[in-house]
């Protein structure tokens, strides 16, 4: 049996009033804004998410990585969305949490002996999902808090933003690719400052270099 779009809603109407009955009048607009995605189905995608990240090797993070990717993730996100809710995306610390994420991370690879390219390359690939994390999370609640003032109902705006970050990687990945095949990322053309600055952080923790050559290359950062 196949459902029109307006049956869909009109038992997910009679479900709620079902629900959450309390004999008082209830408006259309207050149900609406209460459709939320499942958290189950939230917190399944989030540990196949980490699962993923921990067992792909097109991404070179290993156990630890993936669960310093779930704990600094959980913590970040929740920073970045509540300050871009508050006061707007121009408050978004994507830079300082990415780095943040680093200094950590690094100090974190290094004690357990990961340490030299291989400990260099998992950590900016940690740093490097924090940094979208933040981001997302950022952008994800002014969405979310422009359809709350409008009206418009969470769960359509949730799955609208999946399908919004599944297509832009894809672009963003190729458009980036391409990039880096023509000219490279830190060249004259594509001098990426806050990527060198990252480097630089990651550099200084894993590697040792000596003392002058740790100030040159951070004020040239800088």
């Amino acid at each position: 049996m196949k459902i029109s779009t307006k049956g869909r809603y009109a038992l997910r109407l009679m479900l709620y009033l079902a629900q959450h009955d309390s004999g008082e009048y209830i408006a259309l607009k207050d149900i609406s804004i209460k459709q939320d995605i499942s958290m189950k189905l939230v917190l399944g995608g989030s540990l196949v998410i980490a699962v993923l990240i921990w067992l792909l090797p097109e991404i070179p993070v290993s156990f630890l990585g993936a669960l310093i990717v779930v704990v600094f993730g959980f913590f970040f996100a929740t920073v970045s969305s509540r300050m871009v809710g508050i006061v707007g995306s121009s408050n978004n610390p994507v830079s300082g949490m990415a780095i943040a994420t680093l200094i950590v991370t690094t100090f974190i690879l290094k004690a357990t002996g990961s340490t030299g390219a291989t400990g260099m390359v998992s950590a900016i690939s940690i740093g490097t999902v924090i940094c979208i994390v933040a981001a997302m999370a950022g952008d994800t609640s002014q969405d979310l808090k422009t359809g709350y003032i409008v009206g418009a109902t969470p769960r359509l705006q949730q799955i609208g933003e999946l399908i919004g970050a599944i297509v832009s990687a894809f672009a963003i990945g190729g458009v980036m690719y391409l990039l880096n095949s023509a000219w490279g990322f830190g060249s004259e053309q594509i001098p990426a400052p806050q990527a060198t600055l990252m480097k630089m952080v990651v550099e200084l923790s894993l590697i040792h270099i000596s003392e002058p050559t740790r100030q040159a290359e951070i004020s040239y950062a800088v």
